[in-house]
């Protein structure tokens, strides 16, 4: 029936209940998460968030949800590999080229592909113990 109260009273799963929080706390550690927030009796589209920050997703879950919405976490290291892309694409100069190659001929971006929890911020430059800048060439031989 349109417009009725929901029931509230079951003891179905809480999002809030502190072991589901130091569960999400946990796997945060480890890698990010996707969210989708439902909201109850589909008041309005899905929202999809990736969180990294276990603060942020918990002032999200507790302020932005209300009675009766829905939330889905996924693993983002479960489910956003290098090998099933729906789509990869570079994005190309004004002439309409992209560069060619991958991380190969630069240090920072192979730093940076090892993973969590040795990635590499957008604003460190240069590695702050040799000096060396993330741009630099590296030799692509490998040893025989």
């Amino acid at each position: 029936m349109r417009g009725a109260s929901p029931t509230i009273g079951g003891r179905g799963a809480s999002i809030l209940a502190n072991e589901t929080l130091v569960s999400l706390r946990a796997a945060l550690d480890e890698t990010p998460l996707i969210v989708e927030h439902r909201f109850y009796r589909g008041a309005s589209a899905p929202v999809r968030l990736i969180f990294d920050d276990f603060g942020r997703l918990d002032e999200y879950l507790r302020t932005q949800t209300r009675i009766g919405d829905s939330v889905w976490v996924w693993r983002y290291d479960a489910l956003c590999r290098d090998d099933n892309p729906l789509m990869q694409g570079k994005i190309p100069d004004s002439n309409g080229l992209v560069p060619t190659g991958g991380p190969r001929g630069r240090l920072g971006p192979v730093l940076g592909s090892v993973g969590s929890p040795f990635t590499i911020p957008a604003s460190l430059r240069f590695c702050p113990f040799c000096g060396v800048g993330f741009d630099s060439p590296y030799p692509c031989k490998r040893a025989s």
